[in-house]
């Protein structure tokens, strides 16, 4: 497994696959509107970030900061989390 993470716009390409993590994630009531975190992306104390496994979109991460808190919300899609917690053998890593 080889993760990488590149910044989230709202000119971000795979923006329709961070939409549909975000539904399938969470509940409605539990959900944050990707619109919350991209009013975001023009200050320096937030981050939006997309994770990959090679190519494949796995999740997405979001933190926000100021000098006495930082605040972080993620999620990774399932298959994401079985690999890292079992190998083809089914054997806890």
């Amino acid at each position: 497994m080889s993760l990488t993470s590149q910044l989230i716009t709202d000119a971000f390409p795979d923006l329709d696959k961070v939409e549909k993590l975000n539904k399938e994630a969470f509940p409605e009531e539990e959900r944050v509107p990707l619109s919350e975190f991209l009013r975001y992306q023009d200050r320096e104390d937030a981050h939006f970030f997309a994770f990959y496994n090679q190519e494949e979109f796995v999740g997405f991460a979001f933190s926000i900061s100021n000098p006495k808190a930082f605040y972080i919300s993620f999620c990774l899609s399932l298959y994401l989390v079985s690999l890292t917690f079992y190998d083809d053998k089914k054997n806890v890593r």
